[in-house]
């Protein structure tokens, strides 16, 4: 729910006799600020006669995600850690987070604080395959398909190529990750 509020008393206008009709022009940009002027146009008998300058507070409340707690770096977001509240948005640098809890298959780009309203910016889709993590890489040569272990290099989401290194092997190979925890050799 959006709030403006005149943050200065509206200076007093001499006017001549007519039908006065005021038109605040469009904002820049697509979001509310904490604080912002808007010009109001100010139409005398259908003629313009001259722009004054308003200044607003602005309340901005809607439903985003907040962090339960303090949360690390590479923490994934779920409804243990996150949850929906009614918040202003209006002083934020960022656009808010506004999927549910259950919505959100994505990890945390950086360390956050209880309380603190999530940002689409903080939030980076959950991979598919993480580095360090044991994955099973398939080679697929005509009809004969390969199967082997091996230790993801990389982070990885579905569709992307990432470094594999096959167990035992001491160089490493270019994989597409196709699930979670599984990868497949193809040509480049």
């Amino acid at each position: 729910m959006l709030e403006i509020t005149p943050l200065d008393p509206p200076a007093p206008l001499r006017l001549a006799h007519g039908v006065v009709d005021l038109r605040p022009r469009p904002i820049q940009g697509h979001r509310a600020y904490h604080q912002m002027t808007v010009w109001v146009d100010i139409y005398l008998d259908g003629r313009f006669d001259r722009a004054v300058p308003t200044r607003f507070t602005v309340t901005d409340r809607v439903a985003a995600l907040v962090a339960l707690h303090n949360l690390s770096k590479g923490a994934p977001l779920d409804c243990s850690n996150a949850a929906q509240a009614s918040q202003d948005i209006a002083s934020l640098d960022a656009v808010a987070l506004t999927a549910t809890c259950e919505e959100v298959h994505s990890r945390l780009k950086r360390n956050v604080v209880a309380g603190e309203v999530l940002t689409v910016d903080q939030v980076e889709p959950t991979p598919a395959v993480r580095q360090g993590e044991r994955v099973a890489i398939s080679v697929a040569q005509g009809a004969v398909v390969l199967e082997s272990s091996g230790i993801a290099l990389e982070d990885g989401l579905p569709g992307q190529r990432i470094p594999v290194r096959a167990a035992q092997a001491s160089d490493s190979i270019l994989a597409m990750v196709v699930a979670p925890g599984q990868v497949k050799v193809t040509d480049p």
